[in-house]
């Protein structure tokens, strides 16, 4: 089944149960992922991004981001694949990684993925704001990004660091060492 084989390819990955192979899972995530599981997908993406069987490749990361995107247009499998998506999608254009740095077209996935709730866009929208990469400077914006990205069980440690900096230097507030 595709389930297994997911697991099955975590496994080659990690390594649970003997020596890595990434090969092997490679294999089992390609065949899932050309029969439009974005679970597969979305882990090609990523395998080919960091590059676990040679080079980053990142005109193939790309190709399966974007296989993956259009399963969550058509019937939106799954929100928080889709979200992930949707944000690796909008870094790869925020980094110009295997295509043109777009700010506006970066900020676009982060906004999808943050309409979900997911608290990654969160983190990336307000790091827009707190460069003025493709949105206007603006570090109160930027703060009610990152407190939207603290909130919870499990906050983004990047979001922290950013709070830290705004407090610390009193970007957008007065400075606040204590909160810092």
């Amino acid at each position: 089944s595709i389930g297994a084989k997911n697991q099955l390819a975590g496994m080659y990955i990690y390594g649970q149960g003997g020596s890595k192979d990434y090969s092997l899972a490679h294999s089992l995530m390609l065949e899932n992922a050309k029969k439009n599981n974005i679970t597969s997908q979305l882990n090609l993406a990523e395998f080919y991004k960091l590059g676990h069987l040679s080079p980053p490749n990142l005109t193939q990361a790309l190709h399966w981001y974007q296989e993956a995107e259009k399963l969550c247009d058509l019937k939106n499998p799954l929100p928080e694949y889709c979200a992930e998506v949707h944000v690796s999608l909008g870094d790869m254009y925020e980094k110009g990684l295997g295509l043109d740095y777009s700010y506006t077209d970066a900020k676009s996935y982060y906004d999808k993925a943050s309409a979900t709730g997911y608290i990654r866009a969160y983190t990336k929208l307000g790091e827009l704001y707190l460069h003025g990469n493709g949105v206007e400077k603006n570090y109160v914006t930027a703060k009610s990004w990152f407190d939207k990205a603290v909130i919870g069980d499990k906050p983004d440690p990047g979001a922290q660091n950013n709070l830290g900096h705004l407090y610390e230097h009193g970007l957008g507030m007065s400075v606040d060492l204590n909160t810092a």
